[in-house]
């Protein structure tokens, strides 16, 4: 409200501002006439008063008269806000601007016959205080038809012993009744009369936030008994499952009244998603529902309920490559993420047809995963369903039928071989026999990384591309180095640490093993070349990390002996606030990569409190926090790790960050993105982007609600400088980069 008198007083400031320039002076006479709104109506004792619109301070002037108009004289180009009052009448405050013109200008003010209404206030708590006014509120209900009465705010005093009593218009009233600090209480259908007053009775006040809004249904004269509306804390996808589930259930619910209207109390400040539930009726549901300590949020837009609808699917040819059906995995994609909220809402084999029906669904984005009867997942992905007319989704999966073998120099590896990876989205599993050979049936040709793994300590990847022929068919030959990475992972007392997880990172891919008891690890038949070797143990921000150890490793024969030796920690407590105090539910990344002396990564989720912990090395300094805040904007901090008490203040919103890249994204094998100098990766981004509902195009990407400060991109491949590009991204804008070579790269708005 102060936002809005303030550019309404700059504007009428500028207009006079305009008027003096153009030597527009002097008076204009006004003739301000007084209308009833039931005929045959007459008023005693009229007044009117005239408050400079551009100057609140100013004092007002008060114009009494008898009849139903006076004539007064005003400043050209002067505004003025008017008010009517009469002895049981009401008249709403309008802006009277004095233009230039020939004669007098006319000016009208309708009154409302008006009626009292009254009540006594009381409070919760010995401690608070009664408030020295109550505003009262009508507003239309919506959905429902216009209201001749336009809708009003009016101040009521309250004495001391918590009576009030005021003047509103007479008529049937659905009225808000709030004052600072306490939660609002509604009153439907209020008949207030000229007879006699209308007594509310008392009313307890309650200090404390609160979230209104209205139900809706979209089907002719359904009732809403049964409805509810649900209020749930908005968590970010991809953190810790254990506290995204504890803080995913319910804050707070209730039951929806017989006119839509619900109102969810004892809210405390933070970011929500408001959910509108019954039986028999798809779910409707907003976010995020931005809440601030002590006020209501009101939400104007009604959540409309819906029959539920149908997801559908269909796959071709019918049958797996064994003849088999094939199994249909269907979820449904969670409110400010890219992963399914919760289990799956259909998981068979499906017909002979090769289709699947889902009934009973609202509209939202699915997830659709096809897999052969063996569980191998031949393709998966994202679309959306919001009506029942909407096509099904079709799979045609063109399989590819290969056949090869797997050697280690020159003998033949028995192994279990993924082709995708064990953990891709699209994988299919296969194992060589004694001869060391395999037959598998594929998706699709082109280029596959195969994950193999044997006993007892070969676990490799490879990267092949396969061609198939006419017949879609295709021979591969693999073949593994004839090597060994071997070592232990000892604390910093030299004692072994059994059961710690091992990583060897070497040509873009990372393989992970574990310990045995005496701390020993292995990797057998890697990719030859430079590595890193790091190890870790521990749940999520409670993680002891190692030293990192830099090998060559031979195509063929063994490595010398790696130690890997934990780090003495320091535990370190840290929180991400806003406006609104503790942000609950954000993602909280604290990264320091190579070259560093103790690489770093740990992902937390923020608790109740908007608090995380970690268990950083005592050598790092700093790190760097991408915090990712459900309903705010993405910020990069700069985190010391000196074990002093840590608060990441993120910012209520923030702009889109558009990267266009003159290539098709897939071409770089890199991206590089800065905020303020700090370094954001870029799978967050992504994830971020796609919590967003928004998804890489061929040639870049919008990343929304980012926070204003400087962007750097830069994108790059193996062989080739690295283009980039940089601007200043203000709140609410846009940046456009388009990351180009060095010698015309320039700053881009």
């Amino acid at each position: 409200m102060r936002c809005t008198s303030a550019i309404v007083a700059a504007t009428l400031i500028l207009g006079n501002a305009i008027a003096a320039l153009c030597g527009e002076t002097g008076d204009r006479l006004v003739h301000i006439s007084v209308v009833p709104m039931v005929a045959s109506e007459h008023f005693d004792h009229l007044e009117v008063k005239l408050q400079p619109a551009d100057d609140a301070d100013a004092p007002a002037r008060v114009i009494r008269f008898e009849g139903d108009s006076v004539d007064v004289s005003l400043p050209l180009n002067s505004h003025w806000w008017t008010s009517t009052s009469a002895r049981g009448w009401w008249s709403a405050r309008a802006l009277l601007s004095v233009t230039s013109g020939e004669g007098p200008m006319t000016f009208e003010s309708r009154l409302w016959p008006a009626g009292k209404l009254r009540g006594t206030l009381t409070v919760l708590k010995p401690g608070d205080k009664l408030p020295a006014a109550l505003t009262v509120s009508a507003r239309a209900v919506p959905g429902t038809p216009p209201r001749s009465l336009p809708d009003f705010v009016i101040d009521c005093p309250v004495e001391r012993s918590g009576r009030w009593q005021c003047d509103i218009p007479i008529g049937s009233h659905d009225l808000s009744l709030a004052s600072a600090s306490y939660i609002p209480a509604y009153r439907w259908d209020v008949r207030v009369d000229r007879d006699a007053p209308r007594d509310l009775g008392t009313m307890t006040l309650r200090k404390g936030a609160s979230v209104a809004g209205w139900a809706a249904i979209d089907e002719r004269g359904a009732k809403f008994n049964g409805t509810r509306a649900v209020l749930t804390r908005l968590v970010a996808a991809g953190g810790d499952a254990r506290v995204a589930e504890r803080l995913g259930s319910p804050v707070t619910q209730t039951s929806v009244a017989a006119n839509g209207f619900f109102q969810l109390t004892g809210v405390e400040a933070g970011i929500y998603r408001v959910r509108v539930e019954r039986d028999g009726f798809a779910p409707a549901s907003i976010f995020p529902v931005r809440v601030f300590a002590g006020s209501e949020t009101l939400i104007r837009h009604p959540l409309m309920l819906q029959r539920p609808l149908h997801v559908r699917a269909n796959v071709q040819p019918a049958r797996d490559p064994s003849g088999k059906p094939w199994r249909m995995n269907i979820s449904r994609i969670g409110d400010f993420s890219t992963a399914p909220d919760g289990g799956p809402i259909f998981d068979a084999p499906i017909g002979d047809d090769g289709e699947a029906t889902v009934a009973g669904q609202a509209p939202g984005t699915f997830r659709v995963t096809v897999a052969d009867s063996a569980g191998n997942p031949y393709d998966t992905r994202n679309f959306d369903v919001q009506s029942d007319n909407d096509a099904p989704q079709h799979f045609d999966i063109a399989v590819v039928s290969v056949t090869g073998h797997i050697h280690r120099g020159d003998e033949p590896v028995v192994a279990a071989l993924s082709f995708g990876g064990r953990f891709g989205s699209v994988h299919v599993t296969t194992e060589s026999g004694a001869d060391g050979s395999f037959t598998v049936r594929l998706p699709r040709d082109g280029h596959w990384p195969i994950d193999v793994e044997a006993e007892p300590d070969l676990r490799t990847t490879l990267e092949m591309d396969i061609h198939a022929d006419s017949n879609h068919e295709a021979e591969v030959e693999l073949t593994l180095n004839d090597n060994r990475v071997h070592g232990r992972v000892v604390s910093e007392t030299d004692a072994p640490v059994a059961s710690a997880l091992v990583f060897l990172a070497t040509r873009g891919r990372t393989l992970t093993t574990t310990t045995a008891s005496d701390g020993t690890f292995a990797y057998s038949g890697v990719m030859s070349g430079p590595a890193r070797l790091t190890a870790e143990i521990g749940r999520t921000g409670a993680t002891r990390h190692s030293d990192e150890a830099t090998v060559e490793i031979p195509a063929t024969g063994a490595t010398n002996p790696v130690e890997l030796h934990l780090q003495r920690d320091r535990h370190i407590v840290a929180s991400v606030a806003s406006v609104r105090g503790p942000v609950a539910g954000a993602i909280v990344e604290v990264v320091v990569p190579p070259p560093a002396p103790a690489p770093f990564i740990a992902r937390m989720t923020t608790d109740l409190e908007g608090t995380f912990e970690l268990n950083p090395p005592e050598s790092l300094a700093s790190a760097t926090a991408i915090v990712l805040p459900p309903g705010l904007a993405l910020r990069a901090f700069t985190l010391p790790l000196d074990g002093r008490d840590l608060v990441l203040n993120v910012p209520e919103s923030g702009g889109t960050l558009r990267i266009v890249t003159s290539e098709p994204l897939a071409t770089y094998s890199s991206m590089m993105v800065t905020q303020d100098g700090r370094a954001i990766p870029a799978r967050d981004l992504m994830s971020w982007a796609g919590n967003h509902g928004i998804h890489p195009t061929e040639h870049g990407i919008d990343v929304p609600d980012v926070a204003a400060g400087v962007y750097r991109v830069c994108v790059g491949t193996a062989t080739e400088t690295p283009e980039c590009s940089e601007g200043s991204l203000a709140p609410g804008s846009l940046l456009e980069l388009r990351p180009a070579p060095s010698h015309s790269s320039h700053p881009s708005s």
